[in-house]
């Protein structure tokens, strides 16, 4: 991860990305969210699957 704010997102406990319009693939930068209890990416046009490693437990 070498973008602007990568340090912070470890930290992050809620996101809400909704209605934004956003398209593409879900990036595997979601394994690096440690914290995250709550992501809304509702109504938005991702396409592809939901990697594998946003599910741990």
């Amino acid at each position: 991860m070498d973008y602007l704010g990568s340090q912070y997102l470890h930290h992050m406990v809620v996101i809400g990305l909704s209605c934004n319009k956003i398209s593409g693939e879900i990036s595997d930068i979601m394994e690096s969210l440690n914290h995250l209890i709550v992501l809304n990416l509702s109504n938005n046009m991702f396409t592809g699957c939901i990697p594998s490693s946003s599910f741990k437990t």
